[in-house]
């Protein structure tokens, strides 16, 4: 941003300078003068036209950076905030990326007693317990990846409530706590 700044004002001045030589050259009636300010336009230009390069770069880079997906590490952190150890493993993850049609984040991962711990401490989780045959939740329909059965026979299922409009989060854990899927859905 100190670059863009440094070119527009760098222009400014060029073209300051270009209007005084020209109105000095006028007043005076000398042509080397006049022309003396037209090479002053020049470079007065080129300095714009590079400050115009530089914000329309940047412009582009934020640009682009909104429409870039989130890693599944991102939007765990997003989620639950940084980690407080090394054993999460985000296997797979679907995101909100338009929140008016994608109503909700999916989650997939690897997780150990002591951070699926530090989750449930973050907001006040109702839980309970089903048996894993038979059990698929109406949130995850849409995924073809949510495997209960992979959660042991018996899941512990945490359910947060974030408002009166139907935002909420839901921890489908295993009974050990070493694997999770979660449903963050925010309309």
């Amino acid at each position: 941003m100190k670059e863009i700044h440094l070119w527009i004002i760098i222009s400014g001045l060029l073209f300051l300078g270009f209007a005084a030589t020209l109105i000095a050259g006028l007043l005076r009636k000398r042509k080397s003068i006049v022309v003396g300010s037209l090479v002053v336009l020049l470079l007065c230009g080129g300095t714009v036209s590079r400050a115009v390069y530089l914000t329309a770069n940047k412009s582009l880079d934020k640009v682009a950076g909104l429409f870039r997906s989130r890693t599944g590490d991102e939007i765990y952190r997003a989620l639950f905030r940084e980690p407080c150890c090394g054993c999460v493993k985000v296997i797979r993850v679907q995101d909100q990326e338009v929140p008016a049609i994608d109503y909700a984040i999916w989650l997939e991962a690897e997780t150990c007693p002591e951070e699926l711990e530090r989750i449930l401490q973050q907001h006040p989780y109702c839980a309970d317990i089903r048996v894993t045959h038979g059990f698929y939740p109406e949130p995850f329909s849409q995924n073809d990846w949510f495997a209960p059965e992979t959660l042991g026979d018996s899941l512990r299922i945490f359910k947060w409530e974030k408002d009166a409009s139907g935002n909420m989060q839901i921890i489908y854990a295993s009974s050990d706590s070493t694997k999770m899927y979660c449903v963050d859905i925010a309309e």
